[in-house]
């Protein structure tokens, strides 16, 4: 059975398309199955989310998918308050902030180099948590509702030095994976391949991050699980994470 998608037209409205008598129209299918409809194409296909402008079905479906799961660069923080209203942060329930540090090439990992680095580089996760916290901390807390932060740290340089076969968490590297997948290894990954490189910096697979927050953080009650995966290319003290936990009171998991 053929059935074009179209909006549910309202009262008085008219349509120049015309539709033979056979074919079932969108508006003839029950809700619950439009629902379903939409909620599996914006799940599989992206773009949709234009889409929730077309009528009001459209967008209390479809905005509720878009908002659901998002993925954040550094960049994207200084604009996040501008592009999403306080009604739709109550539509996220996954919030995945990316940190990409610099690139960096074997002559940084000599000793005089690589502290200042490593400086940098702890500066960097900083700002952008800091930032993202502030952010958060505005945020209402939607009873019944859960949101996870999840963080991910890595240079584009780690998949060209101790993570040549392994891909998780870059620009580009897994865009077509869930968030609720882990991080996927080339087949060819070799199991007695060795994550230990001192020289470099790599210490058991991950390279120690510098995290100070001397200003301190702000409490974030909106968030209710937090992410650190095992795939994460740097390491963060215990006592780091310990400190992230203390301002998020409403944390469960």
């Amino acid at each position: 059975m053929t059935v074009p998608i179209q909006p549910v037209l309202t009262p008085g409205s008219k349509s120049h398309t015309t539709i033979p008598p056979h074919v079932a129209t969108w508006g003839s299918l029950p809700w619950e199955l439009r629902q379903m409809i939409l909620q599996t194409i914006a799940r599989q296909t992206s773009g949709w989310g234009a889409c929730a402008s077309v009528c009001k079905e459209w967008q209390a479906i479809l905005e509720k998918e878009s908002f659901r799961q998002l993925k954040l660069q550094v960049s994207c923080l200084d604009d996040i308050e501008a592009m999403i209203s306080v009604k739709q942060t109550q539509l996220v329930r996954h919030i995945w902030l990316s940190i990409e540090l610099k690139p960096y090439t074997c002559r940084s990992c000599q000793t005089t180099e690589s502290y200042s680095w490593a400086c940098e580089d702890g500066r960097v996760a900083r700002r952008a948590i800091t930032k993202l916290f502030s952010i958060l901390s505005q945020w209402p807390v939607v009873e019944g509702a859960e949101l996870t932060l999840e963080l991910s740290i890595q240079s584009p340089s780690d998949k060209e030095h101790c993570f040549k076969n392994l891909y998780f968490g870059g620009v580009g590297e897994d865009e077509d994976l869930k968030f609720d997948r882990p991080g996927h290894q080339l087949p060819h990954l070799d199991s007695k391949h060795s994550f230990h490189d001192s020289q470099h910096g790599w210490m058991n697979g991950r390279q120690p991050l510098h995290l100070t927050f001397k200003e301190g953080l702000p409490q974030v009650k909106a968030v209710t699980r937090f992410v650190l995966r095992r795939q994460c290319r740097r390491w963060i003290e215990p006592q780091v994470i310990g400190f992230l936990f203390d301002k998020l009171p409403r944390l469960q998991s």
